[in-house]
Parts: structure tokens; sequence; C-alpha cells
């Protein structure tokens, strides 16, 4: 298998993933934009633990000028869903703090994870 066919097979995942997250009526998702220029977005999609997983990406650039607590907070005033919950890796300090300063509380551990949630 060729890198370049191995690249367009994962492009090609990605895309399938992104059209049904787009019909799937559990998943929402908002894109931020600064001056209708995206720089990034921002997903809640449920999950069969009775939560809606929260995932946020914002480009580099618009990071620390909090643009992702701001787009959060829209989100979760818009939608009205509750519980979230966000995952991340053990050593994504800044993602916990993240969280942790928008309302989430520790749920659990583990050897590579952190569930946070939000009530």
């Amino acid at each position: 298998l060729s890198s370049s066919s191995a690249a367009s097979d994962v492009y090609k995942r990605q895309e399938e993933w992104f059209e049904e997250r787009l019909i799937d009526k559990n998943t929402f998702i908002w894109i931020i934009e600064d001056n209708s220029i995206p720089i990034g977005q921002i997903r809640f999609q449920y999950s069969i633990h009775n939560f809606y997983e929260v995932d946020i990406f914002i480009m580099k650039k618009y990071r620390k000028l909090g643009v992702a607590s701001f787009a959060l907070k829209e989100a979760e005033k818009v939608s009205k869903i509750k519980p979230l919950r966000a995952i991340i890796k053990n050593n994504n300090q800044k993602s916990y703090a993240f969280f942790l300063k928008n309302g989430f509380c520790l749920n659990s551990t583990n050897e590579d994870y952190v569930s946070l949630v939000k009530v």
C-alpha cells in the first residue's frame, strides 16, 4: 500500500465519519468563526454511557484568547444539553485545566485517560 493510497483511505474514512455526524440526530456540531473565517469547532455527541461527549478544536493562533470557553458556554446555552463529558489524555494538562475552569468535575481516571463531567 503506497503512502498516497493510505492517506486517501484515511481521508475517505474521515469524510464518511463526518457525513455520519452531520446526519446523526444525537450529534451537534458548531463551527467557530472569527469574521466569517472558520477557526475551530465544538461537537457534542451522545454516547451509549448517557453523556454527550465534548470535543473542541481551536486553531493554534486563536488559543489562549478565551475563544474555547466562550464557544463552550454558547453551545451549552443553545443546546441545553446535559450531562456533558470530556475524555482527555492524562498528560494533557491544558485540556484538564480548561474543563475544570469551565465547570467540569473529575469523574474517573485510568492509566491513559481522565474523564470530566458537567451535570
